[in-house]
């Protein structure tokens, strides 16, 4: 179908298209680059406020969090640590399982006769 197109249009017809269809494409491009240009800059801060700044008063936070820390020292302190815990834990599970049979080594066989040697079973 574009071979029919091209072989009714002579150069300087298909030029023009090419010509106006770039054209529309870039107008259209720097439209939407200007849009997303705009849209992505930060609002410049006036220059005249109409309010006074002020600081945050945060020493009734600090003082909170002061007693938290405290808090949470004297609770670390009182209760085990988890490694500790987990030692004992894994402790007493390997007792538990050292009591099942399959743990148990099997009792050594009375030995009456010695084994065959090499000798005879080569024979």
């Amino acid at each position: 179908m574009l071979k029919v197109l091209l072989a009714m249009a002579t150069w300087k017809e298909y030029l023009e298209l090419v010509g106006i269809l770039l054209g529309v494409y870039a107008f259209f491009r720097v439209i939407i680059w200007m849009q997303f240009r705009w849209d992505s800059r930060p609002a410049l801060p006036s220059k005249n406020p109409n309010y006074t700044c002020c600081p945050i008063d945060a020493s009734p936070l600090a003082e909170r969090l002061r007693d938290v820390r405290q808090d949470y020292r004297a609770q670390a302190r009182a209760h085990q640590p988890f490694f500790v815990k987990r030692a004992l834990l894994v402790a007493s599970r390997r007792e538990q399982m050292a009591k099942l049979a399959f743990f148990q080594k099997p009792q050594p066989e009375p030995s009456g006769q010695e084994p065959p040697s090499m000798l005879l079973l080569a024979l």
